[in-house]
C-alpha cells in the first residue's frame, strides 16, 4: 500500500556523464516504482562541446518508491549518463477511520509482509492521525507481521482499547514522527521502530519521562 507519491524536485550532474548526447536531449529516469498519472521523471540535458554541462527537470514524475542515486537514464542520443535526484516529500496524507454501528463491527488492521508507506494528513480534525480506531472496538486492534521490504508510518496509529502487535522482521523506518497509542504494544521476533517522537524514556537509557494520556 503506497498512497503518498514523491516527485523529483531537482537533478544534478555526477562524474558519470556518458557520451554521445546532444544539446536538448530528453532522457527518462530508470529505477524506483513510478506511478500514473506522471510516471517516470524526464530530464533535459544541456550539452556543450559534446559534454553535458547542465540538467533540468522536464517532468517531475510520480513515485511510490524512489530510485536510488545516482540514477541511470534511457533515451536521447547518447548512453551511460547518471544523475543525482532530489525528491519532494509526498504531498498531503491519509487518515483511516475505523468505526461501525456496534463495537463488534469496528474494523481492525492486519498486514502480512506488506509494503506500507503512509503519512498522516496535516491540519483539520485528523491532524497527525494515520489510523484511528473507535474506542468501543472489541474485535481486535492492529497486527503488523512478516518480512516487508519497506515500512514507514509518519504520524500516529491510535487504538486506545485494543492491542497493536509488531512481529517477524517488521521494522518501521525512520520518519519525522512515528507514534503508537494502544492498550498494549507488543514486539516479537525482530520487529523494531527505528524512530519515535514521544518524550518517553526508560530501559537502560534512563532519563526523565513525560507521559500524558488524553481521552
Amino acid at each position: 500500500m503506497n498512497l503518498n507519491l514523491s516527485t523529483v524536485a531537482s537533478a544534478a550532474l555526477t562524474a558519470t556523464l556518458g557520451s554521445g548526447y546532444k544539446n536538448n536531449d530528453t532522457v527518462t529516469v530508470v529505477g524506483g516504482t513510478a506511478k500514473a498519472p506522471l510516471s517516470a521523471a524526464t530530464l533535459k540535458l544541456t550539452v556543450v562541446g559534446g559534454k553535458i554541462t547542465a540538467v533540468s527537470v522536464v517532468n517531475a514524475g510520480s513515485y511510490s518508491a524512489i530510485p536510488s542515486n545516482p540514477v541511470s537514464v534511457t533515451g536521447g542520443s547518447g548512453t551511460g549518463a547518471k544523475f543525482n535526484l532530489t525528491f519532494n516529500p509526498p504531498p498531503g496524507g491519509v487518515s483511516f477511520v475505523l468505526t461501525g454501528p456496534t463495537s463488534a463491527t469496528v474494523g481492525n488492521v492486519t498486514t502480512n509482509s506488506a509494503t506500507v508507506n503512509l503519512s498522516a494528513v496535516v491540519g483539520g480534525a485528523a491532524d497527525g492521525l494515520i489510523i484511528w480506531q473507535d474506542e468501543k472496538a472489541t474485535g481486535g486492534g492492529a497486527s503488523f507481521a512478516g518480512s516487508p521490504s519497506s515500512v514507514a508510518f509518519n504520524g500516529t496509529i491510535y487504538f486506545p482499547n485494543q492491542p497493536v502487535s509488531i512481529s517477524g522482521t517488521y521494522s518501521f523506518q525512520p520518519t519525522n514522527c512515528t507514534s503508537i497509542v494502544a492498550s498494549v504494544v507488543s514486539f516479537s521476533g525482530q520487529g523494531t521502530i527505528t524512530k519515535g517522537c514521544l518524550s518517553i524514556g526508560g530501559g537502560s537509557g534512563g532519563g526523565t519521562s513525560t507521559v500524558r494520556i488524553s481521552q
